[in-house]
């Protein structure tokens, strides 16, 4: 005997529910896929930003060890093989490949300039000391009714006169 199902009245479907239901499957696989290309979106985004600092946390290592080491510090993010320095899994760069890499920069190239002397200031006037300004005292310096130093020879000049009674 063959198993065969024979639709009752209520289980029969029409035409339009079925072109209904279609396009609602339509729609519903069509903001899946906006939203898995948002999450790619963001998540490429976030690789991106990680990247971007990891990158920078690198470069300011290398310059720190670069400035210890007497290279330019300007210069050193562009000459030192980043390649050598190590970085764990957090993102943070390890101290000990960052000095090595620098290292092996100085060994490969000996006569590389270790320190680049900044070039001297010619002419001008030197500035002038700023004005010694009565209304701001240095802290903890007594002043007269005037704001004047006490004992300074403004403060002499500026002493209260008592008027002569008769």
């Amino acid at each position: 005997m063959a198993d065969t199902i024979t639709p009752t009245p209520e289980q029969t479907v029409s035409p339009a529910e079925v072109a209904e239901l279609r396009a609602r499957l339509a729609r519903a696989e069509r903001r899946a896929a906006e939203h898995e290309a948002r999450a790619t979106a963001a998540e490429a985004e976030r690789d991106a930003e990680r990247t971007r600092a990891t990158e920078a946390r690198i470069a300011e290592a290398i310059i720190s060890a670069a400035a210890e080491a007497g290279l330019d510090p300007e210069l050193a993010p562009r000459l030192i093989d980043r390649s050598l320095i190590q970085v764990t899994d957090e993102g943070r760069v390890r101290q000990p490949s960052v000095t090595a890499a620098v290292a092996k920069f100085i060994e490969s190239r000996p006569n590389f300039p270790l320190s680049v002397p900044r070039p001297a200031l010619k002419g001008g006037t030197p500035p002038r000391p700023a004005p010694r300004r009565p209304d701001h005292p240095p802290q903890g310096e007594r002043v007269n009714h005037l704001g004047f130093p006490v004992g300074s020879v403004e403060a002499a000049m500026t002493e209260r006169v008592v008027p002569f009674k008769f």
